[in-house]
């Protein structure tokens, strides 16, 4: 299997949360500094940008656990959930 792309905000998740813990261990915040390579910007990706992040579905690690389940739209019930909290009152 061959990977060409890293998303780097996941791994650097994945790195806090293995500095975390978990269970008794777990430290509730984790701080990553000295990362030169890494330039923050306050703007909107740009289209090209966007586009370079998409993965075809062939290529996708993923795609087979996706497209072998049958999707159901979602329902949303927001009118009996309304109408069942005012029960509550």
């Amino acid at each position: 299997m061959k990977f060409s792309k890293v998303f780097l905000p996941d791994s650097l998740a994945t790195a806090a949360c293995l500095v975390m813990g978990e269970g008794n261990e777990c430290q509730p915040l984790a701080i990553i500094s000295q990362l030169d390579f890494i330039s923050l910007i306050d703007q909107d990706p740009s289209v090209e940008e966007l586009e370079s992040v998409k993965i075809d579905l062939e290529d996708d690690l993923y795609a087979p656990l996706l497209t072998s389940v049958k999707w159901l739209p979602g329902k949303k019930n927001t009118h009996k959930l309304q109408k069942n909290e005012s029960n509550l009152h």
